[in-house]
């Protein structure tokens, strides 16, 4: 709790005192007692004075237990407690019932208890506002670093900021269905503001409830050259494409890497080529450097920056959020190659993992933004006869399985049988699926040479692609203006 200030105006004592129901007044206009809209625990912290707060908590259990918050019911909850005298004892409840004397009209009660508690939150804003300055202080002074001491500082200033811009809280007590029916329909109208469609039907529609959820972490594993990055370059394309905001991380890749990816994949020219133009025809060079124009107006920024750690990403993500004006998916690849934010030199490569999710998994959460993380399996994989994983797989695999809402395992038989006769088929096994989705298995035909997933493989096996970059290409002639195309800039 952060220290008490002087409330002049005695706004806290008169929030309270508007919450007793004197003479049987104290009723809303849903029949429901008035602390019914302020029954929120984290109000408790607002108060100033410790033995407000005291008060307020037992009217909120009295309200819980469904008991009459007047003068002796308070009291006698404080004193079940054991915070009597801390609260101020029979004279301070009295007080507080006699404050506001309830011969207001219905609606000028409830104007006054908003009015209150409008004050009561500006004035724990202030309250915290003052005891962030101090903790600066004090870390500066400490052995903290200077990355700590500003995620620290930005963190801050993000809940306080959030709480400032919430409107009064007025939480209606609906029933259980009633809520559920509320939250049920706004979904089914407003399915974008809770998912974020991946551009795969199969995908979206049977396992992901329409999208990837705002706020889970989706760990995206398997062994190498499994199409780890291709299946996250693809989804970050199609929610691009789509209108959506995508930051991607790529601490393995260079950023021209990705790029040429998704030029590959929009154009179905492979990648060799979209990486040096020069090797193919002049009028697939036209169409590589148009997609990679179009791709310019898509907002979709690739971070090829090595070795961040988790709270840069955190503030590179707020700070892209305010330039773009939103943020729907975040894509790290991968995992194994953060850094320590703490940079505590004792931790092991499992401890380290273990906290990069769960900042991970918090970036999600207050971010409201899906964040998928792609990690390597464990090398034991190889040694099976069934090289199919499991999420005993996963490195670390105890936390990174724990704090992953999602966890899709990627698997290509044709890597380890050529003989196979599921060639070019990629298997997403959505094998953890914590928000109630489906778990199962999708195939996905693997354009390798252009890195480009599509559902429904069974209808296009065994159909040859057209592709002319079979026969040698003659004496090339590059596009002018090459100025004007910059596909690093996205």
């Amino acid at each position: 709790m952060y220290e008490a200030m002087n409330d002049k105006t005695g706004a806290e004592e008169r929030f309270l005192s508007l919450l007793m129901e004197a003479d049987g007044e104290g009723q809303s206009y849903r029949g429901e007692p008035i602390i019914a809209d302020y029954s929120n625990p984290e109000i408790g912290e607002y108060f100033g004075a410790y033995k407000n707060q005291l008060v307020f908590e037992a009217m909120r259990s009295l309200h819980a237990q469904g008991k009459p918050i007047d003068i002796i019911n308070v009291v006698e909850e404080l004193k079940k407690a054991q915070n009597y005298d801390k609260a101020g004892g029979f004279l301070h409840v009295s007080y507080l019932a006699g404050l506001e004397i309830h011969r207001r009209s219905r609606s000028e009660q409830l104007a006054a208890v908003e009015n209150r508690f409008e004050y009561l939150k500006k004035s724990y804003l202030k309250r915290r506002s003052a005891a962030l300055c101090m903790n600066i202080g004090n870390m500066a002074k400490g052995d903290n670093n200077a990355e700590q001491v500003l995620g620290y500082v930005k963190s801050e200033l993000e809940q306080i900021t959030d709480l400032k811009d919430k409107l009064t809280i007025k939480e209606k007590q609906y029933d259980m269905f009633d809520s559920w029916l509320d939250q049920t329909e706004a979904i089914m109208v407003r399915s974008n503001e809770a998912f974020v469609p991946t551009g795969y039907e199969v995908l979206d529609r049977d396992y992901f409830h329409g999208g990837l959820e705002r706020g889970n972490l989706i760990i995206c594993a398997g062994r190498t050259s499994m199409g780890k990055t291709t299946f996250c370059t693809n989804v970050s394309a199609n929610v691009a494409k789509s209108g959506g905001s995508v930051l991607y991380f790529s601490m393995e890749m260079t950023q021209k890497q990705i790029v040429d990816r998704i030029v590959s994949r929009e154009t179905n020219i492979p990648v060799k080529f979209c990486y040096n133009p020069s090797l193919t025809c002049v009028q697939d060079q036209n169409r590589i450097f148009e997609a990679g124009q179009d791709i310019c107006h898509w907002k979709l920024y690739v971070n090829d920056t090595a070795g961040l750690t988790v709270a840069q990403i955190a503030d590179f993500a707020r700070q892209y959020r305010r330039h773009v004006g939103s943020l729907d998916l975040i894509v790290v690849d991968h995992l194994l190659l953060l850094n320590d934010s703490t940079h505590r030199k004792s931790d092991t490569k499992a401890d380290l993992i273990s906290q990069n999710t769960l900042e991970l998994k918090n970036i999600a959460k207050n971010m409201r933004v899906p964040v998928i993380a792609i990690s390597q399996l464990n090398r034991q994989v190889e040694m099976r006869q069934n090289k199919k994983p499991v999420l005993s797989d996963l490195r670390g695999s105890g936390a990174t399985e724990e704090n992953a809402d999602v966890v899709i395992l990627m698997f290509r038989e044709d890597y380890y049988a050529k003989d196979t006769k599921d060639k070019d088929v990629l298997e997403v096994d959505v094998a953890k699926n914590r928000s109630g989705g489906t778990t199962g298995t999708v195939l996905f035909k693997f354009d390798k040479p252009c890195q480009k997933l599509t559902e429904d493989p069974i209808s296009v096996f065994g159909t040859p692609a057209n592709n002319h970059y079979a026969t040698g290409i003659a004496e090339l002639d590059i596009p002018n203006g090459l100025d004007d195309y910059n596909v690093l800039e996205i």
